[in-house]
């Protein structure tokens, strides 16, 4: 299996969207390597397409902590 790993998408949704019209869930394993939120006016739209990534048991998803991450916790 192939990696698709996206990182340092700061709240910026449509961002991730067009990164996430790239990815072939059917052949690669989509990791987000962190600071996903803040500075971006959109961190709350870019938390629920992750979960909603996460939950879906038909694609490989792994995200990981940054330290905007960790900061809000």
């Amino acid at each position: 299996m192939n990696y698709f790993i996206i990182g340092d998408i700061h709240g910026c949704y449509h961002t991730l969207c067009a990164l996430l019209e790239q990815w072939n869930p059917q052949e690669e394993h989509l990791i987000l390597v962190g600071d996903l939120i803040d500075r971006g006016n959109y961190s709350w739209l870019v938390v629920d397409k992750c979960l909603s990534l996460l939950n879906d048991p038909s694609v490989f998803v792994t995200i990981l902590k940054g330290n905007h991450e960790a900061e809000l916790i």
